[in-house]
């Protein structure tokens, strides 16, 4: 009888008749009993379970085999313990497995077996035929044969389960987090402003007499400006959401870098003109493989914020460059830099925060966080460089063909 610890938890053996009553006590570890071989099984279970065990014997006369009934028991020294039974039947006789660790049956019961063969084959040779001896030892061998495939094939599902659980834990937990978060920005980015336009249509609506129509204007023009701003916040947001849910989204083409160079920079030409801010544009031959919308829009977006932060008489180059393997955009402003303890969560949306422009330009601050979503969809990576008085350089990698290792 093995009762030295050689797995760290507690299991029992036992071989019954078909009442469930103890032929032999096979094998026991960490675990004791006052039970001896013609007591029945039904001593050992805790009172107020007993049900239970009528059902897990039941099915084992019915079905020969059973897994896992959890079902308490009392111990010698009268102490409850929670044991996972297992039973497989052949020729009337029962073997019943009890173990605190259902996922470690398998294991001991092959540790076992050497020696519970053995075991009965000591004490059946003197009670039966040496014919029905072998026969009952064969069956038996089959048996465990049996039950170890069985509990090997119930381990490698209960595995499968195991980290799909995993998986969708963490996949709710991301889901958690996002909510949390676009319950944050909107409380904080847009009550703000909507909250000033109401203010602002109060004062007008209330006493329309006091202000003069030049006063109006600008306030209707600060109404638009705030409008205007909110919506983009919220398109972006949108557009933030749907990208982090949905990689589908993502169509990338071979296109020409200097094509979307340029159209970036036209796209601003007005307004660097008004501002006094130059533009300018070069590179070499070069193409990238990427989603056209997306990239044209971070583009757009890292040109938007360097004309925030340049002063009238700077200057905004766009470069491009490739080498066949990679294309890299670099947004290079001569603005007002940016510190460096703020580089590194430039793009993050957790520690993102808008700063207003050098002509007192406002914004959500969300245009570089979904920039970072749109390059990183195109297995690509952005990069900042600055100093305060300085300027700044942004660099945006991405592949330069769909091969492309990144």
């Amino acid at each position: 009888m093995r009762s030295e610890n050689q797995s760290g938890h507690q299991w029992c053996v036992f071989l019954c008749d078909a009442a469930f009553h103890i032929n032999h006590i096979l094998g026991l570890q960490e675990i004791s009993f006052s039970l001896r071989p013609g007591d029945s099984m039904a001593q050992i279970i805790a009172p107020d379970c007993l049900e239970r065990y009528f059902t897990f014997i039941h099915e084992a006369q019915n079905k020969k085999s059973v897994f896992f009934h959890e079902i308490p028991v009392i111990d010698s020294e009268n102490k409850p313990l929670l044991l996972d039974f297992s039973c497989i039947c052949h020729n009337d006789l029962y073997l019943v497995a009890g173990t605190s660790r259902e996922m470690d049956l398998c294991e001991e019961l092959v540790q076992i077996n050497h020696e519970l063969t053995q075991t009965l084959r000591n004490r059946i040779k003197t009670e039966v035929p040496p014919a029905d001896y072998m026969e009952q030892m064969s069956g038996l061998n089959n048996e465990l044969i049996n039950m170890k495939r069985e509990l090997m094939k119930k381990n490698a599902a209960i595995s499968r389960l195991l980290d799909q659980k995993e998986a969708l834990n963490s996949q709710l937990q991301e889901l958690i987090d996002t909510r949390d978060l676009l319950f944050s920005i909107i409380a904080h980015d847009l009550r703000s402003p909507l909250s000033s336009v109401i203010n602002l249509m109060s004062l007008v609506s209330i006493d329309q007499g006091s202000y003069e129509d030049a006063m109006k204007a600008g306030l209707f023009r600060t109404v638009q400006q705030t409008t205007a701003k909110t919506m983009q916040f919220l398109e972006d947001l949108l557009q933030w959401y749907r990208y982090s849910q949905n990689n589908d989204l993502v169509q990338p083409l071979q296109m020409d870098a200097g094509e979307l160079a340029n159209e970036a920079l036209s796209h601003f030409k007005e307004e660097a003109d008004r501002k006094q801010v130059r533009l300018k544009v070069f590179g070499n031959d070069t193409s990238v493989y990427a989603d056209r919308q997306m990239i044209a829009a971070a583009l757009r977006n890292l040109v938007s914020n360097a004309i925030k932060y340049t002063e009238s008489g700077g200057s905004i180059t766009v470069e491009y460059r490739g080498d066949g393997q990679y294309c890299q955009f670099s947004v290079i402003d001569t603005g007002v830099g940016i510190p460096a303890h703020r580089l590194d969560s430039l793009f993050d949306i957790k520690a993102n925060k808008s700063t207003p422009g050098v002509s007192g330009e406002q914004g959500a601050g969300f245009g570089l966080v979904l920039t970072r979503l749109m390059v990183e969809k195109n297995r690509g990576s952005l990069k900042a460089y600055s100093e305060p008085g300085q300027g700044t350089r942004i660099c945006l990698t991405l592949p330069a063909n769909q091969d492309a290792q990144t």
